[in-house]
């Protein structure tokens, strides 16, 4: 069970990362796509905090921040290798793949701190309230 968990962090990290940069609206407010499933993400290191505990936590998340680095990379790479002819949709490919460096440096170091602010402060509400699990899910 741990291991699907953590599969579908990183799994939800990366999605966030790729659909980020589309707005949507929801109830007249305009939010960044990826607001629903990055929510989402505290929830299961919290999760995987209570099964493996804070080591392995901060593990998860240069886990995950190792992979959305892949994907960057990856993706640069995909985007400057040449396209066949018959491919016609190199510049929606580029505009969604090919975030610019700066862009992505300030999601992954917000991503990197918040996440292992999470993991701190969870591990620390934990200390104080151990037979109050409930609570957990407040932090």
């Amino acid at each position: 069970m741990g291991l699907v968990v953590v599969g579908l962090y990183v799994a939800c990290e990366i999605i966030a990362n790729i659909t980020a940069g589309r707005p949507v609206q929801f109830f007249g407010i305009v939010v960044p796509s990826a607001v629903f499933i990055y929510t989402l993400t505290f929830t299961l290191i919290d999760i995987i905090h209570e099964i493996y505990g804070k080591d392995d936590s901060r593990k998860v998340i240069y886990g995950a921040f190792l992979a959305n680095i892949l994907l960057v990379v990856y993706s640069y790479f995909v985007i400057n290798m040449p396209a066949p002819s018959f491919f016609k949709d190199e510049q929606a490919y580029a505009t969604v793949f090919g975030s610019t460096p700066r862009i992505v440096f300030a999601s992954l170091t917000a991503y990197l701190l918040s996440s292992l602010v999470d993991v701190e402060v969870y591990h620390i509400w934990k200390i104080f309230m151990k037979k109050r699990k409930w609570s957990r899910v407040l932090v």
